[in-house]
């Protein structure tokens, strides 16, 4: 049986809507001190400013930011200035540095599923995936190995009996 809708598209959007009034924004998206705590343990300020618009968007009106999602300037500027950072830094929030073991771009296989210039997946990739393999087998560590440890086992219960 299908599901019956109780609002209208036109009532479900106008009550998921952002703040757009200088009223609704001081009487909905003021930070407190507590929420300056949590906004402050973020590193950076694209990364604060994000937080704390998706904080002011999960209050009110009680959904997150869609990614790609245009906010009005007022409503940046209001939030960025209650911690002290520029409404331009929300352009790199959610962008990350390209870390050394990230491939370099062009470097993956083809998004097609084809091989590139001809090249088969038999040669690289699998030789490496045994060795890997190889190298993990041969790193586990056996039994009284190392360290004098010995093989785990399960404790005896003790009665505790109570105080006199």
């Amino acid at each position: 049986m299908p599901r019956r809708r109780v609002l209208t598209d036109a009532q479900l959007d106008n009550l998921l809507a952002l703040p757009t009034t200088e009223p609704d924004l001081i009487g909905h998206w003021t930070l407190d001190a507590a929420d300056g705590v949590a906004i402050v343990r973020r590193r950076g300020g694209p990364n604060r400013l994000g937080y704390a618009l998706q904080l002011c968007a999960f209050r009110y009106p009680g959904r997150l930011l869609r990614p790609g999602e245009a906010l009005l300037q007022s409503a940046l500027r209001f939030v960025a200035d209650q911690i002290n950072v520029t409404a331009d830094e929300l352009a790199t929030y959610a962008a990350r540095r390209r870390r050394p073991r990230d491939p370099e771009p062009g470097d993956g296989p083809p998004l097609d599923g084809g091989s590139r210039s001809g090249e088969t997946m038999t040669g690289t990739n699998s030789d490496r995936s045994a060795e890997r393999d190889d190298w993990r087998r041969a790193s586990r560590r056996q039994p009284n190995s190392c360290w004098g440890v010995r093989p785990w086992r399960r404790a005896t219960p003790q009665t505790v009996s109570p105080p006199a």
